[in-house]
């Protein structure tokens, strides 16, 4: 059956040998099929200086037939790009679930403050002038006492903002937590068919179909149909494995970047470059993206309290305990007091770690 699969030739493979001219070596020649082959193939590199094969020859390991290496079925290949999809929505997912832990661990910090601040107010109150009056006045001291801290600690905290921040956070996770395990069931099969299936080496090719290039003549001058021709050529692998949810047209550049190229029906390289794919999700970065300005304004909030240094010590712990995995949603060199409004790179991996 037809393929459609197409040789792509450059100026350089129709001008000189290999060996003239500028001469090509080994290693400008692996280079030359890497760039043919990127962003997902595997570059194979079919001959060098000292020997090179005709068009048949080298056709039988990248075609199918009884001595291919690789395999080539678009449809399975499509399906297994729709199956690959089901990771990228567990992804997103996960990342939400990142997101929303460290936003439920900043609330926990945020509340821990509002406690420490309680505390100091409840002192400075028992220390009053107007409470040591009604002390001296009380009979009953130890319920007057019991009352105070009931008052100023535990009423307040109760409904302070430090608790609505930490109960809505607790919703927002569990509700993540519920939609990574719906997305996790929604999508097993097709996760399950995408590692088993689709775990083998195929034929990858570019927009126009360009399947193998033709990069120098070797041996002689003969065309690469010709069975006596001796050529330096090129193919791609691709395992879809290896480019496990990221969302990506299982295609290669082929002959895009390459100045003055065509594939053998004649016609120029064309930029595929536009064609819209999903991009690879860092879910760490993901998450560190989405859940930083809540953070921030969480670390002001703290800040406000007079207990900046708990962020402080909350971010030196996790720096100590992740090392260089972890990165701060400050900007660097900012204490609490400074985190509104500040802009950092980064990810947090601690949630992931």
């Amino acid at each position: 059956a037809d393929t459609g699969l197409k040789v792509a030739i450059t100026l350089r493979s129709q001008a000189d040998m290999c060996k003239h001219g500028t001469p090509l070596t080994d290693d400008e020649m692996f280079a030359e099929c890497s760039k043919f082959c990127e962003p997902t193939g595997v570059p194979l590199l079919m001959g060098t200086t000292t020997y090179g094969f005709n068009l048949e020859a080298a056709s039988s390991v990248c075609l199918p037939g009884p001595d291919a290496v690789l395999e080539y079925n678009e449809t399975h290949i499509a399906t297994c790009e729709a199956n690959g999809r089901a990771f990228s929505d567990v992804e997103a997912k996960t990342a939400g679930l990142i997101e929303k832990l460290d936003s439920f661990l900043t609330a926990k910090l945020y509340y821990t403050a509002e406690m420490m601040k309680a505390v100091e107010d409840l002192q400075i109150f028992v220390r009053s002038d107007a409470f040591s009056i009604d002390m001296d006045k009380s009979v009953d001291k130890m319920t007057l006492f019991r009352e105070a801290i009931r008052s100023q600690m535990v009423e307040a905290l109760a409904r302070s903002a430090g608790m609505q921040k930490l109960l809505a956070s607790m919703d927002d996770l569990r509700n993540a937590s519920e939609a990574l395990k719906g997305s996790l069931e929604a999508n097993l099969d097709k996760m399950r068919a995408f590692v088993e299936d689709c775990n083998g080496l195929y034929l990858a090719t570019g927009a126009q179909k360009e399947f193998l290039l033709d990069i120098c003549a070797q041996g002689n001058e003969a065309c690469f149909e010709d069975d006596a021709s001796r050529r330096v050529s090129c193919c791609c692998a691709l395992n879809p494995v290896a480019n496990l949810g990221g969302g990506r047209r299982h295609r290669v550049n082929g002959i895009s970047f390459f100045d003055l190229a065509s594939v053998a029906a004649g016609r120029r390289a064309q930029d595929n470059t536009t064609e819209e794919e999903e991009g690879v999700l860092d879910l760490c970065a993901e998450a560190w993206t989405r859940a930083r300005p809540g953070v921030l304004s969480t670390y002001s909030s703290i800040s406000s309290l007079g207990h900046g240094e708990a962020v402080d010590t909350h971010v030196d712990d996790l720096k100590a305990a992740y090392g260089d995995a972890y990165c701060d949603y400050r900007a660097e060199g900012d204490s609490a007091s400074l985190v509104a409004g500040t802009a950092g790179p980064g990810l947090l991996a601690v949630a992931a770690a």
